[in-house]
């Protein structure tokens, strides 16, 4: 099971316990909001690869936009499992 598909249970029934609970004191809608964006985070992306010519690519973070690391002709940088920025994970599998 995924992170992912795991979440997506527990949240069901989060929300079902919630209704039963409400009492005006607690809500789930932002704790939901807050664990969804985690689990989207851990969902590893492809970074987005921009041609700058010359054999020359730069990576960026798929969320964020911010830079990831190069490739050239000559080396490629160190691939991060996670952007430093955002803290989107980093799917590398078809840059090896």
């Amino acid at each position: 099971m995924t992170p992912k598909e795991a979440w997506e249970s527990i949240k069901a029934d989060l929300i079902d316990y919630a209704d039963l609970i409400d009492n005006g004191n607690y809500s789930t809608d932002e704790d939901i909001k807050v664990i969804d964006e985690l689990v989207a985070k851990a969902e590893p992306m492809k970074v987005k690869k921009v041609d700058f010519g010359l054999g020359h690519f730069e990576k960026l973070c798929p969320v964020c936009g911010e830079y990831q690391g190069f490739e050239n002709d000559v080396r490629k940088s160190f691939e991060y499992p996670y952007c430093a920025n955002c803290g989107q994970a980093i799917d590398w599998s078809d840059e090896k």
